[in-house]
């Protein structure tokens, strides 16, 4: 698609490392799973 879905969790990571990223979609669905 050209756009993101409307519940896309986007994460910017153009200042990040693959490990900051990979522990910011853990919090996300972590997050996710509690509810």
């Amino acid at each position: 698609p050209l756009r993101p879905a409307t519940d896309a969790y986007i994460i910017d990571s153009s200042e990040l490392n693959i490990d900051e990223v990979f522990q910011l979609m853990m919090a996300y669905i972590d997050k996710q799973l509690a509810n």
